[in-house]
């Protein structure tokens, strides 16, 4: 009998933080009011057909990205939606398994044979776009496209996407998330609307960590909102990683300073290690 084929493991995801939901699997969005009126305002009106949402890492912009993409992209949803109903549920269970045809996420790469995400977001990612809006939705609804994050689009990718920009289909929504707006081409900013996310309060920040990370000591909570400063997906990578330890390790290093160094070089050559990039990252945030 021949032997079946090894199922290859699906891969990683860029945009992925171990060990926590994807955004596009949360079904409740917390706090983040400001932007929900916006888009609701917005959608009112006469809806643009691009924006960047900006804000620092772990703001919550791919959250907010899917939590609009859940209701727009739900059966029937028409020019006017309704962004404080809850989400149809077939269309919640489609985006969260990845696997809804009326929306694209952009996002760079993996390289199966480096093993490693590839450095930026290429043209031949975007150039997904030109066939994707170019179908007809089903109904005539909606077709969105997430771009996570447009920070990493290298110069013809950018340019790329600005001629989807140029001559934008008919219900068709671009989603750019950026952290750092002012490096995206002029052209871009201009033909695209901007929303800020503003930080969450401390008490949204505290219900969010008593949700999602029960387990947490109060005074591990207490400095997770400080290094969060507002960022719900910050706080949640540095609590489910060894962020507490690694800070603590830090402050031992500085504490000890100017009597031995030998601390601080054992950290600076265990971060600087292979395969330690999610600790260097961390430890550049502290």
């Amino acid at each position: 009998m021949a032997r079946r084929p090894k199922e290859e493991a699906p891969a990683p995801e860029s945009d992925r933080v171990e060990g926590l939901p994807h955004p596009r699997e949360i079904d409740r969005l917390m706090g983040l009011a400001g932007a929900r009126q916006t888009l609701t305002e917005s959608l009112a009106r006469d809806a643009p057909h691009g924006w960047i949402l900006v804000g620092p890492r772990g703001a919550g912009k791919a959250s907010l990205a899917y939590w609009l993409a859940q209701r727009l992209l739900a059966p029937g949803a028409g020019e006017r939606v309704d962004l404080s109903a809850p989400p149809d549920p077939a269309t919640r269970r489609l985006i969260a398994a990845g696997s809804h045809p009326g929306l694209l996420t952009l996002r760079r790469p993996w390289d199966a044979t480096a093993k490693r995400f590839k450095s930026d977001l290429p043209v031949d990612e975007v150039r997904r776009l030109h066939g994707f809006f170019g179908k007809t939705a089903t109904g005539g609804g909606w077709r969105i496209a997430i771009v996570d994050t447009a920070d990493d689009m290298n110069a013809n990718a950018a340019n790329a996407l600005l001629k989807i920009l140029e001559e934008p289909p008919r219900r068709a929504l671009l989603l750019l998330l950026s952290a750092a707006p002012g490096r995206l081409l002029p052209t871009i900013r201009s033909r695209t609307r901007t929303l800020r996310l503003e930080p969450l309060a401390r008490s949204e920040m505290r219900a969010l960590l008593a949700a999602m990370a029960p387990e947490l000591a109060e005074d591990d909570v207490a400095r997770l909102l400080t290094l969060a400063e507002g960022c719900p997906g910050e706080a949640l990578r540095l609590a489910q990683g060894d962020g507490l330890g690694l800070l603590a390790r830090i402050d031992a290093c500085l504490a000890a300073l100017p009597a031995t160094g030998a601390g601080v070089q054992g950290l600076a050559a265990e971060l600087g290690a292979r395969g330690a990039d999610d600790s260097f990252s961390a430890a550049l945030d502290l």
